[in-house]
C-alpha cells in the first residue's frame, strides 16, 4: 500500500494546493523525496498561486494600491516567497536534473520548470535576498542543469513539442532580461552570479532556434509565435542596451534560417483562417518584436536578411490591420506598442491605407483612456512619423496630420496635469 510519501500521492497534494502556505508546507516536508515530476508540479503549482495572487491584488485597480503594491514590492516579495523552502527546492531540483532519469525526465517538465522560474522573477527574488550568493548560486546551478539536458535532448534529436519550445523561449527572455537588468545595479562581486544566469541561458539559444526552425508550422498556435518573436526580440534588446559582451547570434545555415522561420510564422498568423490570425495582445507584441529586431546592430546580419524580414513582417501585419480581422479589442497599451512599432521602422509613409487605419485607431485610443506613458509612446511615435512624412511629400502631408499631434499632445497634458493634482492633494497617513 502506498504511503502518504509516495511520488504519486505527493503530486495529488501538491495540485490541491490552492495557496502558497499549503504549497510551501507539502515542499519543506517531502521535498527530499520528490522525483521530477514533483519538482515539475511544485514549480507550476507556486508559479501560478503566485500569478493569480497577483491578479487578484491588481484587480483592486486604485491608484493608491499600485502605489501601495510598487512601494512594498520588494517586502511583499520576500513575505510571500519562502526563501528557505524555496532553497531545498531548488537544491532538489538541481540533484534530480543532474541525475537526468531519461525515462522519466520529459521536455515538458523543463520547459515547466524554466516557465516557472521566469514567471516567478526568481532572479528578482534571489537579488533581494540577504544571503544573496547561497540562492543565487543555487538558482544558477539549476538553470545550468537545464541548459545542459536541453543541448543533449536536442543532439540526441529528442522531440519537444511546440508549447515546449514556445515556453522555454518566453522563459529565457523573462530570466536573461531580469538577470541583464539587476547586473548594472549590483556590485562586482554580484556580477558575477548574474553572469551566471546569462551564460546558462545563452548556451540553449541555438539548439532552441534549430527546434523551432524544424517544427512544424501547424503545430503552433498564434500566442506561440507571439512568444518566440517577443522572446527573441526580449534577448536581442537586454544585450545591445548592456556591455555588449555577448551578442545574440540568430541561427543562420544550411540546415536553419531562423529568420525565414519567422517570418512564415507570421504570416500564418497574420493570413491564416480568421479564427486563427493574431489577437490584439499578439498583434502588439510581433509588432514590438518587429521594432527591436529593425534597431538590432548591423554586424550580426551583413547579407541583409534582417532588413528582409522586418520588411515582411511590416507587410504582413499592415495587411492584417487593414483588413479588420485581428482578434478581441486593441487597448490602448497595444495601440501604443503597436504605433511607435511601425514608427520606427519608417512604414507608414509608404502606405496611406494603413497609415490612415493605423491614425484612426490610435486617435481612437487616445480619446478614451491612454495614460501618461502610453501618450508619451505615440508623442514619439508621431514626431518620428512626421518626420518620414515630410521627407516622402513635404510640408502637405505633416499638415494632415496636425490633428493626431494636437490630440496626443493636449491629453498627454491633461494626463500629466490629473496626475500632478493628485500627488499634490494627496495627504500623510
Amino acid at each position: 500500500m502506498r504511503g502518504v510519501n509516495h511520488p504519486q500521492e505527493i503530486n495529488k497534494t501538491l495540485c490541491s494546493s490552492f495557496s502558497l502556505s499549503s504549497a510551501f508546507a507539502t515542499i519543506e516536508k517531502s521535498s527530499h523525496l520528490f522525483n521530477i515530476v514533483n519538482v515539475a508540479t511544485a514549480f507550476s503549482r507556486l508559479a501560478k498561486i503566485l500569478s493569480s495572487t497577483e491578479s487578484s491584488k491588481r484587480g483592486g485597480g486604485a491608484m493608491e494600491t499600485k502605489k501601495k503594491m510598487n512601494d512594498n514590492n520588494k517586502n511583499s516579495e520576500k513575505k510571500e516567497l519562502n526563501v528557505k523552502v524555496l532553497f531545498a527546492l531548488l537544491k532538489r531540483c538541481k540533484n534530480v536534473l543532474r541525475a537526468n532519469d531519461k525515462k522519466q525526465l520529459e521536455p515538458r517538465h523543463l520547459s515547466t520548470i524554466l516557465w516557472s522560474i521566469g514567471k516567478m522573477r526568481l532572479v528578482m527574488v534571489f537579488a533581494i535576498e540577504e544571503d544573496f550568493e547561497t540562492f543565487g548560486e543555487e538558482l544558477v546551478h539549476v538553470l545550468d542543469a537545464i541548459s545542459n539536458v536541453v543541448l543533449e535532448y536536442y543532439e540526441a534529436k529528442r522531440q519537444f513539442n511546440a508549447q515546449e519550445i514556445s515556453n522555454l523561449f518566453w522563459a529565457s527572455a523573462k530570466i536573461y532580461g531580469d538577470a541583464s537588468a539587476m547586473k548594472k545595479k549590483k556590485k562586482k562581486k554580484k556580477k558575477k552570479l548574474f553572469e551566471g544566469v546569462e551564460d546558462a541561458i545563452v548556451r540553449m539559444q541555438a539548439p532552441l532556434q534549430r527546434m523551432f526552425a524544424a517544427s512544424k508550422l501547424n503545430e503552433w498556435t498564434t500566442q506561440g509565435v507571439s512568444n518566440v518573436c517577443w522572446s527573441l526580440a526580449k534577448m536581442l534588446a537586454s544585450e545591445t542596451e548592456g556591455d555588449g559582451k555577448k551578442r545574440m547570434v540568430w541561427v543562420v545555415d544550411d540546415e536553419c534560417d531562423v529568420r525565414k522561420s519567422i517570418s512564415d510564422a507570421v504570416e500564418m498568423g497574420c493570413s491564416g483562417p480568421p479564427a486563427k490570425r493574431f489577437n490584439a495582445q499578439e498583434f502588439a507584441n510581433v509588432a514590438w518584436a518587429m521594432a527591436k529586431f529593425n534597431e538590432a546592430p548591423n554586424d550580426e546580419d551583413a547579407n541583409g536578411g534582417r532588413e528582409v524580414l522586418v520588411n515582411k513582417m511590416a507587410l504582413e501585419l499592415k495587411e492584417l490591420l487593414i483588413s479588420e480581422t485581428v482578434k478581441g479589442r486593441f487597448e490602448s497599451r497595444h495601440v501604443a506598442n503597436t504605433f511607435l512599432a511601425f514608427a520606427k521602422v519608417n512604414q507608414c509613409a509608404e502606405d496611406p491605407k494603413f497609415w490612415f487605419k493605423l491614425k484612426t485607431l490610435t486617435k481612437s485610443a487616445v480619446l478614451k483612456n491612454m495614460n501618461a506613458h502610453e501618450l508619451s509612446m505615440v508623442m514619439v511615435g508621431v514626431s518620428l512619423v512626421n518626420e518620414s512624412l515630410g521627407e516622402v511629400g513635404g510640408e502637405d502631408d505633416e499638415e494632415k496630420d496636425e490633428e493626431l499631434a494636437y490630440e496626443v499632445c493636449r491629453f498627454f497634458t491633461k494626463a500629466i496635469a490629473s496626475y500632478t493634482d493628485d500627488t499634490n492633494n494627496k495627504t500623510d497617513d
